[in-house]
């Protein structure tokens, strides 16, 4: 109102509040306040004006939030093409505009892309802040993280340690870019499967971080379940339990929770931290069954589901609020994961002890999840056993879907009217006794929907 909407100022102010509902993680409201600013712009300022500059900028900045990242690269470079008319390659501001191209196209998955401009930022970085800035190492363990998720390891080592020999030289020894480069570094030794080097460089992280003025406790999780998950892959089960309940602990040590056992978990009141904590509990579940296969404790493997079950219930919870395109793609994939390794662990309890809620159990998840069937999940044995097909009805059944396909097979290889009515019978009978079967076993005809939508 003090500026008026017919000025450039008032454009500005639309724009800054625009950037504010962005960090809340109001995005209709963002672009409510941003589209305001534009069309403010577009009447008081010129084509290639700071003004339109910014609103480029954080118009791409708010597309990648919403995992529109063609329009966020799009917006990127014509934000870029305005900064290149107005400053020098060299000055101190442009680095950044490609790395908002880089980062859109790096979240889009198109890393062969996005990785000249994670090259360029580096680049300009060093010309506009010199070779020992911490700008400058910022960009190098950016462009680490380009080269890792190519799978250039070795590359990215390289860039990771540029960037913590200049930051062990600017920054104190706990501060969280430097901290955050040794992790980086562990986490490219453990893909190379070099687990007792990867372990060194998280307990750095760890000592790092207990050492700080106020310990992360969010990092500081993060970094425990890293630690487990190496030691799970070692085939430490028992360290890697105690590791991944510590991790635990520190998540949720302000709501005062007190696990009474290593099987406990606490409630999903007692977390803040949502995404590590579904992490946690994933590593924990299979820690838990990791310790069944050597120990064959059925405990175990009773409490790894209890983890899975818990960490179904926080999927469904998180499920609610996405706040970005992005982790929505993030929870759907790591949903997948937890479904499937749930539904292993009930067929395995029904295996074991014959009781049928355990694979009703694991029906329940594959209906729910609708990202993965059970007949992926389980054989077509174990589907229809769970179903409870007589054996008879279920013997009869495979042999005429066997019958079925040699005759498919005997027609596709010699395509004639004898092969094709052939395997036209033996296609009707087996639909009949599939159709029968329908009738007289509710589970079966579930199954079988549930497979059909997914």
């Amino acid at each position: 109102k003090k500026y008026g909407e017919a000025s450039s100022k008032g454009g500005n102010t639309y724009m800054s509040i625009g950037l504010s509902w962005i960090k809340m993680g109001q995005y209709r409201n963002a672009r409510y306040y941003l589209q305001k600013a534009f069309d403010i712009f577009k009447k008081t300022s010129e084509p290639n004006s700071v003004d339109f500059n910014r609103i480029y900028n954080n118009m791409g900045y708010l597309f990648r939030k919403t995992g529109a990242f063609e329009e966020a690269v799009d917006y990127g470079e014509k934000a870029l093409e305005i900064k290149l008319l107005n400053y020098k390659a060299s000055h101190p501001s442009v680095p950044k505009y490609y790395r908002n191209i880089g980062r859109a196209l790096q979240e889009w998955g198109k890393y062969e892309e996005a990785l000249p401009y994670f090259r360029k930022t580096a680049e300009l970085s060093k010309i506009a802040y010199g070779g020992s800035h911490s700008t400058t190492a910022g960009s190098y363990g950016e462009l680490g993280n380009i080269l890792a998720d190519l799978g250039r390891n070795g590359e990215a080592l390289e860039q990771y340690n540029k960037s913590i020999t200049i930051l062990e030289k600017t920054l104190a020894p706990t501060h969280p870019y430097l901290v955050g480069g040794y992790f980086n570094i562990g986490r490219i030794y453990q893909d190379q499967e070099d687990y007792e080097r990867a372990l060194v460089y998280y307990e750095e992280v760890l000592k790092k971080f207990y050492q700080s003025e106020v310990p992360p406790t969010r990092q500081i999780a993060e970094t425990q379940g890293q630690v487990a998950s190496v030691l799970l892959l070692q085939g430490q089960a028992d360290q890697a339990l105690a590791r991944c309940n510590k991790a635990i602990e520190s998540l949720v040590a302000a709501s005062g929770y007190q696990a009474q056992n290593e099987y406990d978990n606490p409630p999903l009141t007692a977390v803040q931290t949502e995404l590590e904590f579904l992490n946690l509990l994933q590593t924990k579940s299979q820690c838990l069954e990791a310790r069944y296969a050597q120990k064959a404790a059925t405990a175990d493997l009773e409490a790894a589901l209890a983890t899975s079950s818990l960490a179904i219930e926080l999927v469904r919870s998180i499920q609610q609020s996405f706040a970005s395109e992005s982790s929505r793609q993030w929870i759907s994939e790591k949903a997948d994961e937890i479904f499937t390794l749930a539904i292993d662990q009930a067929y395995q309890l029904y295996e074991q002890s014959g009781d049928f809620s355990f694979a009703q159990k694991a029906y329940e998840f594959a209906a729910f999840s609708k990202a993965s069937l059970l007949w992926q999940h389980l054989t077509e044995a174990q589907a229809r056993q769970i179903a409870r097909l007589p054996d008879e009805a279920a013997q009869k059944l495979q042999q005429l879907e066997t019958d079925m396909q040699l005759a498919r097979e005997r027609w596709t290889e010699s395509p004639n009217d004898d092969s094709r009515r052939q395997f036209r019978e033996s296609r009707l009978a087996y639909l009949a006794a599939d159709e029968q079967l329908e009738a007289t076993h509710a589970d079966y005809r579930r199954l079988k929907s549930a497979s059909n939508q997914a």
